[in-house]
């Protein structure tokens, strides 16, 4: 079959997108892998009394970027599903339209939320903790390199923080999740 014709251009579209969906498959199984164990042992480290105020404050930012690096992966593979469906294949036999049907048995969707939503959990448990430990810093300033300035500074600017990085994760959340879920 000739290259240039455009059944073989379609194959070789075919092939690339096929082989970039699975190295997002693999970029999102990291993702999990980091999230699964490093987001419980994050909070850990910011249970401890010892642990260093900075990790405890930057610790609900890093769940978030996980799971932005998530929804990033999953509307990337989504988006080539896509444009192999729209623009490549011929019929209601082929791979995405064939994905497409069985969609209501995919595991998923379910995958998607119950990660989003223990992400989401895990991060409203460290901002708490966060807030927490910010309201008690006061007594021990001088433990911290802090000032009396740095302090109300966070104080009263984290959680305008959390809740803006908060509102811009749910927002990103709510525009990706049905787009990332659909071919």
């Amino acid at each position: 079959m000739d290259d240039k014709s455009p059944s073989g251009l379609k194959e070789k579209y075919f092939d690339s997108l096929r082989e970039e969906i699975l190295n997002t498959r693999a970029r999102i199984f990291r993702v999990l892998l980091v999230g699964i164990i490093g987001i419980p042992f994050l909070t850990y480290v910011s249970l401890r009394e010892d642990t260093h105020v900075m990790v405890l404050l930057l610790a609900p930012f890093m769940i978030l970027m996980v799971l932005v690096l998530y929804l990033s992966e999953q509307a990337s593979m989504m988006q080539a599903g896509r444009f192999i469906k729209e623009n490549i294949e011929r019929g209601d036999g082929d791979w995405e339209h064939w994905l497409s049907a069985k969609r209501v048995h995919s595991p998923e969707p379910q995958l998607f939320g119950t990660f989003s939503i223990v992400c989401m959990i895990f991060y409203i448990v460290l901002v708490c903790l966060a807030i927490q430990r910010v309201v008690h810093m006061k007594t021990n300033l001088d433990q911290l390199w802090f000032d009396l300035y740095m302090y109300d500074f966070w104080r009263l600017g984290l959680p305008l923080l959390y809740v803006v990085a908060t509102f811009w994760v749910l927002v990103t959340l709510l525009r990706f999740w049905r787009s990332a879920l659909k071919t």
